[in-house]
């Protein structure tokens, strides 16, 4: 009798060993099977947002230096063209702080007579915007009013505009940077573009400053005194 007690003892502790977790070792295990997971999903939701981030930043920088680039090449390529109005000795450039008018040849250029009327300026929408018409189209470049042209949105959710002009000051004869350039027999010698967004926006404009590759100026009619200007 007393030889078969350590077999049934046995026999009891082979049970117990392999009778595997308890209740409270099986939630603590869920506990932190689910701590993990969800660290591991927080690491991983980060990472998608910084990534997304990354590209929307990307996206928007390209956007600026693509802006750039177009309204770089169109001003620089500006054209000396007569006004229609008038004595014809002033040109066609009507430049202010907000918007400004010019004519240069299109961007597929197709030959100086095909030569686009162009307007910078910001949309109602806030939209920093190029509109284009061709210069026989018959719409008066002076008109504030943008219907019938072509429009190309160039960056959105732009706070301001300021454009300046360099050149000679009318009264002082000095070379300086001025609010506005209309009227003028010639063209500005630099043109400075910037722009402002909203705070918290996190877009840089770098100020973009324009040289006028064109140093025409508007033919003077004999019986006029066009020195002012020259």
């Amino acid at each position: 009798m007393t030889s078969t007690l350590p077999q049934v003892r046995a026999g009891r502790a082979g049970r117990e060993d392999r009778r595997g977790f308890t209740l409270v070792e099986a939630l603590v295990s869920l506990f932190v099977f689910g701590l993990v997971s969800s660290l591991v999903l927080a690491v991983i939701d980060l990472e998608t947002r910084l990534d997304r981030t990354g590209t929307e930043r990307d996206a928007r920088t390209f956007e600026i230096v693509q802006a750039q680039t177009l309204l770089r090449r169109r001003i620089e390529q500006t054209h000396a063209l007569n006004e229609a109005q008038g004595f014809g000795d002033t040109l066609v450039f009507y430049g202010s702080a907000r918007e400004l008018t010019f004519v240069a040849p299109p961007v597929d250029s197709q030959g100086p007579h095909m030569l686009q009327q162009y307007r910078i300026a910001l949309s109602p929408r806030r939209v920093l915007t190029l509109y284009s018409a061709p210069t026989l189209s018959g719409i008066d470049p002076q008109m504030g009013i943008n219907d019938g042209w072509k429009d190309v949105a160039l960056v959105r959710d732009v706070d301001w505009i300021q454009i300046d002009y360099f050149g000679k000051d009318r009264i002082t004869r000095r070379d300086m940077w001025q609010v506005g350039w209309s009227g003028r027999r010639d063209l500005p010698k630099l043109v400075r573009l910037r722009i402002g967004f909203p705070a918290g926006d996190g877009r840089t404009w770098p100020t973009m400053m324009v040289k006028i590759l064109s140093g025409q100026t508007a033919p003077c009619p004999s019986d006029r005194n066009c020195g002012a200007d020259t």
